[in-house]
């Protein structure tokens, strides 16, 4: 018999890896309004498309809801959370812009290269744990600065720059905006905040296995 009570039978969840689907794309959108200068009203194709891999096979990527909506806002495909206007979006960042901006935010488990990763990099079909990433999204919170999470209030926090706070501004107004996630989440439904701004980001594994939602007001 087990003895799930020895530490050896234990799992911390808040550090165990775990892919973070959808949560990553957020930091996807945030890099292209630098690096690309888009904004939340320009537009991106939502089509099917088809990528030739290095290992001499296809890369399809799909909707969740496999349908297609054409010609939408970035503002509509992150607050979505579609799928194929995130990876046409990383294609023009170059994968390795990504990489490194997602070690900026000290998610240590990326440590293979870009080729490994490929354009599903934005997807999050890797592995990070709940505290790396719960610490990542405080540049959402903390106008661009990155904060070491503290669980001792007397500590003191420790912030550092990662990225100007116009662009973590636009993930903001996207994701805080109850209007651009009504496709989704509908008035007075649980996840709907009509009296307060509340940033929201969900990820889903496959089959629903997961739903995890990550927020802050």
């Amino acid at each position: 018999w087990l003895n799930y009570y020895s530490k050896a039978w234990q799992v911390n969840s808040s550090l165990a890896l775990r892919q973070p689907w959808s949560a990553i794309k957020p930091f996807t959108y945030t890099l292209a309004f630098k690096n690309l200068k888009l904004k939340p009203e320009d537009t991106v194709l939502d089509l099917p498309v088809q990528y030739e891999t290095d290992k001499w096979y296809a890369y399809t990527p799909k909707n969740y809801s496999l349908d297609y909506k054409w010609e939408i806002t970035i503002a509509e495909a992150l607050s979505q959370s579609i799928n194929i206007p995130a990876v046409r979006i990383t294609e023009q960042l170059w994968v390795k812009n990504i990489l490194d901006f997602l070690r900026k935010v000290w998610i240590t488990s990326l440590n293979k290269d870009e080729d490994t990763y490929g354009l599903a990099i934005t997807l999050g079909d890797w592995e990070v744990s709940l505290y790396e990433l719960t610490q990542a999204y405080t540049i959402f919170a903390n106008d661009g600065n990155l904060c070491k999470i503290n669980y001792i209030d007397w500590e003191k926090q420790e912030c550092k720059s990662i990225i100007e706070k116009q662009y973590t501004d636009m993930t903001n107004f996207i994701l805080t905006n109850r209007y651009f996630k009504l496709k989704w989440f509908p008035v007075n439904s649980t996840l709907d905040f009509p009296d307060k701004e509340v940033f929201l980001k969900t990820w889903t594994s496959r089959n629903f296995r997961d739903n995890w939602t990550i927020w802050y007001t």
